[in-house]
Formats: C-alpha cells, sequence, structure tokens
C-alpha cells in the first residue's frame, strides 16, 4: 500500500507499507526438534534415520517494511531543498543453514535457522540546486537487530560426551554512511565537473564463545578456545571519492576525464585462539606451508582500488561519431596468492547514422591484467600451481555490434551481437578460458495511441574451460597410471528466450496488455582425461524450462479512478543431476549426512489474479 502526494514544485511526501513472503521449501523434513527456535536437537542417542520419523516444516521468511520520505522547499524558485526518509523492516521465519559435522569433506548437515530480523533506517539530504551548480549533503543511520545471534545444535556424529556445536546467524550491527556530492556546470570549454564522497562505517560486537566441540571417533569434548579477549568487536570503514571532468574540446569534440578512488580497512579487533583442554584440534594450517599452528588468528579483508581513465568522443558528421577510451585500475589486497593487480582496457566505438532507416554501432574492446603471485615455488604444490581466476592475469577481447532500424512506418526491429573471451594464459590448474557468445533480436509493430504489439528472442551460449589434477602434486607435471594424472574440465551453458507482448485500447477508457516468455537453458559438462580415468561427460547439469503468462486490463472509471484488472500463469521445470533423486538421508561410506529438502524441488506451475484501484485526489 502506498498514499504519495504533495503540491507541484513545493514539497512531496509518501508512505508505504509492503508485506512479501518469500516460501523458498514447502514441505522440508529434519530429524531435528525445536524448529523455529534457535535451539536444536533430537531424541535418543542418536539422529533417526528412518525419513518418516522426521519433523515436517517451511522454509519460509515473511518481511514487513513500513516507511515513508518527505521532501520540500520553501518557495518553487529557492534553490535549496531538504529531503528526510526513514524505513522498518521485519524479517521472521526459517531459513536454511549447512554445517560440516566433522572436518570439512566429512559428514553435513543441513539445518532450519530460525530468522528475526529488524532493520531500521532513518535518512536525510539538504541540498542546493541551480542550473550551474548541485551541491548536496546526506547522512544515513541504519540498525540490524536479531533476536537470536547464535544457533545451538546437537552434532549427529557424536554418541558420546558433549555434543552441543553453536553457528553464528547474524550479529546486531549498525552503519553509518556520510556522503557528499558536487556538480558544476558551465565550466571552461563548456565542462562540466562532477565530484562524489563517501565515507561508510559499519560496526558490530558480539561474545565469543569460550569453548567449542572437539571430536575424536565419535565423542566430543568441550574444548578450551583461549580466546585473547571475551567479544570480538567489529569495525569495517569503507571510503571512496570520484571525479568525472566532461568537456567540449572543439567543434566536434568531446572528453570525459575521471578518477576514482576505493579504500576498505578492517579497524576490528584481532582475536587470537590457543585451544587446550580437553580434546584435540582447533589449530590452523598456514598456506602454503601447511604447517599446523598451535594459535589461530583473525584475518581481516584489506583492499585499495586507483581507478583512473580517458574517453575522447569526434563527431566526423552528423551521421558518423567515433570514440577511444583508455581505463586503468590498480587493486592492492590482504591476500595469500595475490596481492596486487593492473587492469589496462583500451576500446574503440563507432556510431552510425548513415543508414537512412538504421543506425549502428560497433564497439571493441581490450583488457589485459596482470597479478603478482605470491606462492611461486620451484618444488611443486597447488598452491604454487593453482590460480584463482578472480584474480588471474588475463586478456579479454570483447566485441559488441548493435544495430536499431526503422524499414518501414510503425515498424522497428533491432538486434545485437555480443562476444566475448577471456584466456588465463598463465594459470597452470584452474579456469584457464571462458566464452561468451549472444544473439539478440526485437521487433514491434503499431501505434502506442492505437495498438502496439512487439517480440524478441535470445540466444546466449557459456563455456569454462579449466584445468586440474588429481592425486599427488609431488610429481606435476607427470602423470602416474590410474591414480595420479591431469584431466580438463569444459562446463557449457546454452540459453534460449522468446517472448511477445501487445497493447491496445478497446476504447477510450479501457486499455488491454498481454504478454508471454518462454526460457529454456540447457547445461552440461564434458571431461578429457586419460582413458584409465574412466570420465564420463554430466548432461544433466542445471537444465530448466520457464513460461510465464500475463495479461491485464486497466479500465478508467473516472478522471481520479482507475480499475485494474489481471491473472498471471507460470510454469517451472527444473533437472540437475546434483537433485534428481533426492535423498534426505544420504550416506557416504560411513558418513551419515542429514539434509532437509532446501531447494530441492523447485518444479511449480503458479496461477494468478490480482485486482488494483489507483486515487488521484
Amino acid at each position: 500500500m502506498q498514499l504519495k502526494g504533495g503540491r507541484y514544485s513545493i514539497f512531496k511526501f509518501a508512505v508505504y507499507g509492503d508485506d512479501i513472503i518469500h516460501n523458498t521449501t514447502h514441505g522440508a523434513l529434519t530429524p531435528f526438534t525445536g524448529v523455529g527456535t534457535n535451539v536444536l536437537t533430537f531424541p535418543g542417542t542418536a539422529a533417526s534415520t528412518n525419513v518418516s520419523t522426521w519433523n515436517r516444516f517451511d522454509y519460509s521468511v515473511q518481511h514487513k517494511n513500513v516507511g515513508g520520505f518527505a521532501e520540500g522547499q520553501a518557495t518553487p524558485d529557492s534553490p535549496f531543498y531538504l529531503r528526510i526518509q526513514t524505513n522498518r523492516k521485519t524479517s521472521e521465519g526459517i531459513r536454511p543453514l549447512g554445517a560440516a559435522q566433522t572436518s570439512p569433506g566429512g559428514p553435513s548437515v543441513e539445518l532450519p535457522v530460525p530468522i528475526d530480523w529488524t532493520t531500521t533506517d532513518v535518512s536525510g539530504e539538504m541540498g542546493y540546486s541551480s542550473r550551474k551548480m548541485h551541491l548536496a549533503v546526506s547522512y544515513l543511520y541504519s540498525k540490524f537487530e536479531n533476536d537470536k545471534e547464535f544457533l545451538s545444535w546437537r552434532n549427529p556424529f557424536v554418541t558420546t560426551g558433549p555434543s552441543t556445536e553453536m553457528s553464528t546467524i547474524a550479529a546486531d550491527n549498525k552503519l553509518e554512511r556520510l556522503a557528499l556530492n558536487g556538480v558544476l556546470r558551465g565550466l571552461w570549454l563548456d565542462s562540466t565537473l562532477a565530484i562524489r564522497g563517501v565515507r561508510t562505517k559499519v560496526s558490530s560486537d558480539f561474545p565469543i564463545a569460550p569453548t567449542f566441540l572437539s571430536i575424536s571417533g565419535t565423542t566430543g569434548a568441550n574444548r578450551l578456545a583461549n580466546a585473547s579477549r571475551s567479544n570480538f568487536e567489529g569495525e569495517v570503514l569503507n571510503e571512496s571519492v570520484s571525479a568525472a571532468f566532461n568537456s567540449h574540446i572543439a567543434k566536434g569534440w568531446d572528453s570525459k576525464v575521471y578518477y576514482n578512488w576505493y579504500k576498505r580497512e578492517n579497524e576490528s579487533g584481532e582475536v587470537v585462539f590457543t585451544p587446550g583442554g580437553p580434546g584435540s584440534g582447533g589449530n590452523c594450517d598456514l598456506s602454503p606451508t601447511g604447517a599446523s599452528l598451535t594459535t589461530c588468528t583473525t584475518e581481516f579483508l584489506r583492499f585499495e582500488k586507483k581507478n583512473a581513465g580517458l574517453e575522447v568522443y569526434h563527431r566526423v558528421n552528423a551521421d558518423n561519431r567515433f570514440a577511444v577510451g583508455y581505463d586503468y585500475l590498480d587493486t592492492e589486497r590482504e591476500r595469500v596468492d595475490f596481492n596486487r593487480s593492473k587492469e589496462q582496457k583500451g576500446w574503440l566505438e563507432w556510431k552510425s547514422r548513415s543508414l537512412e532507416f538504421a543506425d549502428l554501432r560497433v564497439k571493441y574492446q581490450h583488457m589485459n591484467r596482470t597479478s603478482e603471485f605470491l606462492l611461486a615455488s620451484p618444488t611443486p604444490s597447488f598452491d604454487s600451481l593453482v590460480y584463482r581466476f578472480d584474480a588471474a592475469p588475463v586478456d579479454r577481447d570483447t566485441l559488441k555490434i548493435t544495430l536499431d532500424a526503422n524499414p518501414a512506418p510503425l515498424l522497428d526491429v533491432g538486434g545485437e551481437i555480443i562476444y566475448k573471451v577471456n584466456r588465463y594464459g598463465e594459470t597452470q590448474l584452474g579456469r584457464t578460458k571462458d566464452e561468451r557468445q549472444e544473439l539478440n533480436l526485437s521487433a514491434s509493430y503499431g501505434d502506442m495511441k492505437v495498438f502496439r504489439v512487439s517480440a524478441f528472442a535470445d540466444v546466449e551460449y557459456t563455456q569454462y574451460d579449466s584445468s586440474h589434477w588429481t592425486g599427488a602434486i609431488t610429481s606435476y607435471p607427470n602423470a602416474v597410471p590410474n591414480n595420479i594424472y591431469p584431466w580438463q574440465s569444459k562446463v557449457k551453458d546454452r540459453n534460449w528466450l522468446l517472448g511477445v507482448a501487445g497493447q491496445g485500447y478497446v476504447s477510450e477508457r479501457l486499455r488491454l496488455y498481454g504478454s508471454y516468455i518462454w526460457t529454456k537453458a540447457n547445461g552440461e559438462v564434458d571431461f578429457a582425461a586419460p582413458s584409465y580415468a574412466f570420465a564420463q561427460p554430466i548432461d544433466q547439469y542445471d537444465n530448466f524450462r520457464k513460461q510465464t503468462l500475463n495479461v491485464k486490463g486497466i479500465y478508467a472509471a473516472t478522471k481520479q479512478v482507475d480499475v485494474t484488472l489481471g491473472a498471471a500463469y507460470e510454469k517451472y521445470t527444473y533437472s540437475d543431476i546434483q537433485m534428481n533423486d533426492y535423498i534426505y538421508n544420504v550416506r557416504t561410506g560411513t558418513n551419515q549426512g542429514f539434509l532437509s529438502g532446501a531447494y530441492a524441488f523447485p518444479n511449480y506451475r503458479a496461477s494468478i489474479v490480482y485486482a488494483t484501484v489507483s486515487y488521484r485526489f
């Protein structure tokens, strides 16, 4: 529901309320009792593997959002304005959480986590706006509160001794953001200067558990964490400055120079854990040596980005314009593999209206990223050979061709071709290449005042190539038949989309709208490996189809009242080898896992009928 109004050039306001129910999974199952609370357990000495005895529940979260804003100025001609906005959102329900029963790689468990969140936002903006200048300062305060910050659950793997685990759900926190904006127009060379600075601080604190569950065999013990402080005090500071200078250099020549700086600092209190007491474990593995340390220390994420660029546009004549651009990005980060990356992008673009009935645009871009790798070693190890693709050196080429045409009265057609390829030339193990090809077509016919019909189609193909290694890495790159060898993977996705839409006036008061969209995606994985590996392709990898039909009519009952009546139908089918023949009490060897069915059965049919009334006064 929303109520908005105001007086032209003086003030405007709105108050609103939204209730949204997000249903994730109906009829989920769990052997735990206490669903909906932050304490989960099960009867007896072991969790039941008999699914018929499990408890049924729904993964669902209800969001309630209320708020409003007001904005005004003293007189219609006043350049000063003030805007105030507030919002309060509550979320209640149950969401899934995956947890390991023992060390990663062992049995897992899917837990129903209670959600009881409240977020309150208050913001204000004050500014000065004229034809030559715009200046504004704004402030946002946001507070997040969670009535259930921790989840206590009984570990099914433990049959004797203490068996209670504790998982963090979400901690109370607050956010403060101060932003300054400035735009100056009509400068030298008919230039415009835009500057923006933002400072955001997020802070939080919560108690550190004095013990953690240590497991030996199937026996549990409460091992002392011996944290260096009893509370974790978190504080993350994000600062950014952006500036852009647009100029009209000379007749037919325009330019843009920009600079962006972003820094993230983590000022949280460092915590050192020195595990002791009953049980064992809690040590840390130091990459890349793999040495086991007797203490664990908080690792913080910090990074800084410096980005600058130049763009030049030249209009040769009324029908043709050329553009060239250069962009430089320097990223420094705290990370064990790549601590610094440098990206350089160069692009060329040509826009033409030479054809009487069509506009053409062609753009080519090349990007090169170099990164400093800290783990290089003459002795092969997984850490020294694996390059994570998000920071690995890469060469990227992108080509985009767009055509918009009006070949006949009332007829518009369009097309777009996109080709993009990333080559990770220095990567030995990891992603070595990815490629994307896309074709978009669209057409529409008619007069908006009477009727109009549109159709569109999209085909997209993506492929991700990667190299891997099975077994000990000491013999790399020489394989040892049957247990140590290289293999390659190609993940392929093909997507199709077709749609048609129409609208028209039945009378001066009645308008009709309708649309139909069909979507299909097929995924598969091809493997290449020595014959003794018996690699087989996966052709049931993330396939889905969706059909959506929408129809509605809008009737102008009076000059102030509009009545809308509509209906929608949607059908979704999904198939994935990871989800087909779903097993709740999955068992691998001696490892007993417990799943709940979260996201397991996504197929659905939805039929919706709705009505809305709009009143203007």
